[in-house]
């Protein structure tokens, strides 16, 4: 379980607002938090989107061995199945 520590490799984006939702209201400012894992290649064709639903939370996996845990440890990283070696990430 992650600590309630900062995530060290949180990133940002502001979206160009305003966000139009479906039932008709309108988000005025939205800013997305991401971390990204690996290294994008300069073809841009190793990038994996996970989204989530249900944490909220960007962190999806550790990004070293002083990293607090994420929820999908299990599955990204060096040497796991979804996201291998070689791969960049964006949860």
């Amino acid at each position: 379980m992650r600590s309630a520590r900062p995530l060290r490799y949180l990133q940002s984006v502001d979206l160009q607002g305003p966000l139009d939702l479906e039932k008709g209201g309108k988000l005025l400012r939205v800013t997305v938090g991401y971390e990204s894992y690996g290294t994008l290649s300069a073809a841009r064709d190793n990038v994996i989107l996970v989204c989530h639903a249900i944490s909220g939370d960007s962190h999806v996996a550790k990004h070293n061995e002083s990293d607090d845990p994420g929820w999908w440890d299990i599955l990204v990283g060096h040497g796991n199945p979804s996201i291998p070696l070689g791969f960049s990430s964006l949860p």
